[in-house]
């Protein structure tokens, strides 16, 4: 069985009304004052992990109908490595917590399964590797924020939280 390519336009507008405030809270952490920065870092992370439940429901609600175990084992797995670094972040509130999430992105970014050529279209399939080129790009940009020797915000986070 194959995804139709009926609500692509549909799915395409909504996926990128989720993603622009991931690209936004990305961009603006570089605009604004270091502790200022450190919170939209956070409210980054916290919508990053969001991101990851909604993938994770989706890629459950299309397995209701299609039935693979590929597709279901990839929604589980994206589920609870949002939920444990979401776990880990509020529980530690450490800067680590944007690397469980990476590791998801870089697996889905590098996924070359045969059941996911067959239950997909090709349009489907470059639109999620576009989407996942620009979630990377926002998890650098926010990387390179933590690191930024000028401003120093891992010296704030862990002076003050």
């Amino acid at each position: 069985m194959m995804i139709v390519k009926e609500e692509d336009r549909t799915l395409k507008g909504r996926v990128y009304l989720l993603l622009l405030p991931l690209i936004t809270l990305s961009a603006s952490v570089w605009f604004t004052q270091t502790k200022v920065g450190v919170v939209l870092a956070l409210i980054f992370t916290g919508y990053i992990y969001f991101l990851g439940f909604t993938f994770s429901s989706y890629l459950w609600s299309l397995n209701h109908n299609l039935k693979n175990k590929s597709l279901n084992l990839f929604s589980i797995q994206v589920f609870l490595v949002s939920l444990i670094g979401l776990l880990y972040s509020i529980f530690f509130l450490s800067i680590n917590f944007l690397i469980p999430i990476s590791f998801v992105l870089f697996y889905y970014l590098n996924r070359k399964n045969k059941t996911f050529v067959t239950l997909f279209p090709l349009w489907l399939k470059e639109f999620a590797y576009r989407l996942g080129v620009m979630v990377f790009i926002c998890l650098m940009n926010v990387l390179a924020f933590w690191f930024n020797p000028y401003s120093q915000p891992i010296k704030y986070f862990l002076n003050e939280f």
